[in-house]
């Protein structure tokens, strides 16, 4: 049983963990504080395919696991 990430998986995982940190962390606290949807953040993460990661390709995602 494999149990490595495979190249896909950790491209996808660098690339979430950048965004989260460039772009979500700076601003979490404080939409938290104030109970808002980050709606330019979801746009961002829509555009950089964040959010399709497990999509099947069929509808439009990556299809990724």
């Amino acid at each position: 049983m494999e149990f490595e990430l495979t190249a896909s998986q950790r491209m996808a995982r660098r690339a979430v963990r950048e965004f989260v940190r460039k772009e979500v962390a700076p601003l979490s606290q404080d939409l938290d504080e104030k109970d808002q949807f980050p709606i330019d953040l979801y746009r961002k993460a829509l555009d950089l395919e964040v959010l399709d990661l497990t999509l099947p390709a069929a509808l439009g995602g990556i299809g990724d696991d």
